[in-house]
């Protein structure tokens, strides 16, 4: 997993004379992303040690919420906001054990999901459902799990346990149940029964063990046939 600095794209000019003009919001390691999907001014970022950043006004001031206490190294790689309820986020991530929940965009926190084995929760393996926002789904990278909530949430339960070494990333297919799974050995994993069961549909790098990994997959919403991967890998000697 990598630190990213957040930055905001401030202009396009025509591509044939400039290019694009980028500015750093935020002078802290940061993590998972989140926008309210019915303010866009409202941004919510995932930071080290616990510590959520929000905005009300598009990135130029922020407020820092802390999940519990403030402590350590854990990643929030994870930040969901419901699209129709927004009070209501969901946050997970690398370090952290559990998946907590807000009701009150972000003042107070819930344990929603806890194992024996604390949950691993790398980028973009907390979504909801392309067809009922209701249902959100949530992967966790060592033990492959997906688990699914049917209210918002709320509560959860596992669903499927992927073949594969680690879980990286899920994705929902546009106005279907089509899933995909993102994994190291960089493989890809698709289901098409919203996450029930799963097959192996690509190796996207065959000669790199487990060292690589795939940990993102993005599908177009003008034409959803049309997807795309990210594929990582550690180790130069190895690369594809």
């Amino acid at each position: 997993m990598r630190t990213c600095l957040l930055i905001i794209l401030l202009s396009l000019m025509p591509l044939c004379t400039s290019t694009a003009q980028w500015r750093q919001l935020i002078a802290e390691p940061t993590f998972g992303f989140a926008v309210n999907p019915q303010n866009p001014k409202t941004l919510f970022v995932g930071g080290i040690g616990r510590q959520i950043f929000r905005s009300y006004d598009g990135g130029n001031t922020w407020d820092t919420l802390v999940v519990e206490f403030k402590t350590g190294t854990t990643r929030f790689t994870n930040i969901l906001i419901h699209p129709v309820d927004t009070n209501i986020i969901i946050v997970g991530g690398l370090g952290f054990g559990t998946i907590r929940r807000s009701t009150d965009a972000g003042a107070t926190w819930d344990i929603v999901l806890e194992e024996l084995s604390p949950l691993t929760l790398p980028g973009e393996t907390i979504i909801a459902d392309v067809n009922n926002s209701d249902i959100i789904y949530a992967g966790d990278l060592r033990s492959t799990i997906i688990y699914r909530s049917v209210n918002r949430g709320a509560s959860w339960d596992s669903i499927s346990t992927l073949n594969v070494p680690a879980l990286c990333t899920i994705t929902m297919l546009p106005n279907s149940t089509t899933m995909f799974a993102g994994c190291t050995g960089g493989s890809i994993q698709k289901s098409t029964d919203a996450g029930r069961t799963w097959r192996q549909v690509a190796k996207v790098i065959t000669n790199s063990g487990d060292d690589a990994e795939i940990p993102r997959i993005v599908f177009s919403k003008r034409n959803p046939l049309v997807g795309y991967a990210v594929a990582s890998y550690f180790y130069y000697l190895l690369r594809p």
